[in-house]
């Protein structure tokens, strides 16, 4: 007889099986089966760090602020794939792990709102702030460099001025000489590091912000329009970002794309 352990090994495997039979004999353009092994790959590592049970804070959101989901791969005509949604809670809180929104799409369709916030618009115009934000930090960067430089230079010049006077009249010996250059050299080689790393920094969040901007190029001179019927709840777990300098979770409609969205939610769910 077999026990429940094997019982639900054998089910998994043939539920699997099913999977891979799907995937080889479905139309592979499409979406809903492309990604199918991804969209199963991130369930089931979620699903394994639900039961771990670790209590979780999590980023909070406001009304209205764009954020980007992965809805699945789900069946019929429920929305499927990863897309913008605009969130629609009132009130969130870093203990609270969900979320009611309504995604995004850049196809019209007799059900869908057009709104006037551009995606692409919103998001160039934070990534023009990040990058004046940067090349901001590069230039204090760079007039603190040459200040500290030219105060290593001073303080250089005259501690070998007065060391060399010292070592004349044998005050100084040039074991003690040489001691006072290693810790300039390693002084400055510290300094240098500390460039280094800050330069180094600023290069990793210019090419993420470059990487951000490929991205939402997709998006340019593309329409937005709210399907307010797919209307739904999700975890925060499935929010994505592109990388630390995507703006997304920030970003946020404009209060009359917002009213639009407001309104069509109460004729579609609440008049009668």
């Amino acid at each position: 007889m077999e026990n429940n352990n094997e019982k639900v090994y054998k089910s998994f495997l043939n539920i699997t099986t099913k999977l891979i039979d799907i995937y080889n004999d479905a139309n592979i353009e499409n979406r809903k089966i492309k990604y199918l092994p991804e969209w199963l790959d991130f369930y089931t590592t979620q699903l394994l760090e639900e039961n771990k049970s670790n209590y979780k804070l999590y980023s909070t959101y406001k009304r209205g602020t764009i954020i980007y989901v992965n809805l699945g791969s789900n069946i019929g005509n429920e929305f499927s794939g990863n897309h913008f949604c605009i969130v629609m809670d009132k009130k969130d809180n870093p203990k609270k792990s969900t979320l009611t929104v309504v995604p995004l799409s850049s196809k019209n369709s007799t059900h869908y709102k057009q709104l006037t916030s551009s995606i692409f618009d919103i998001t160039i115009d934070e990534l023009n702030k990040k990058v004046k934000e940067l090349t901001d930090e590069a230039d204090k960067i760079g007039d603190f460099a040459n200040l500290i430089m030219d105060k290593h230079e001073s303080y250089i010049k005259s501690k070998a001025e007065r060391s060399a006077l010292l070592f004349k009249y044998g005050y100084l010996t040039e074991e003690h000489i040489d001691k006072q250059y290693e810790e300039i050299e390693n002084l400055i080689k510290e300094e240098a590091d500390n460039f280094k790393e800050k330069i180094s920094k600023m290069k990793k969040k210019a090419e993420n912000i470059k990487l951000v901007r490929k991205v939402f190029n997709r998006h340019k001179n593309k329409q937005s329009f709210a399907n307010v019927s797919a209307i739904t709840t999700i975890s925060k777990k499935r929010i994505q970002k592109i990388n630390s300098e995507d703006p997304t979770g920030k970003i946020r409609i404009s209060t009359d794309d917002l009213k639009k969205i407001e309104k069509q939610i109460i004729i579609r769910f609440i008049k009668s």
